[in-house]
């Protein structure tokens, strides 16, 4: 019996460490501030706002 709750405790253990090495991975692989700093928010200027809010 203390044999397979070693060796649950282990893989219950293990599974945890996958789990947060794939979050850490996939984290760092969909980074948001890389979105903004290789397409970046274009500017506009206050006359097109102006000449939008007209239309």
């Amino acid at each position: 019996m203390a044999h397979f709750l070693i060796v649950t405790i282990g893989f219950i253990i293990c599974l945890g460490l996958l789990g947060c090495v794939f979050f850490f991975a996939l984290r760092s692989g969909l980074d948001r501030s890389d979105s903004s700093r290789i397409d970046p928010f274009p500017i506009i200027e206050s006359k097109e706002v102006e000449e939008k809010k007209e239309e």
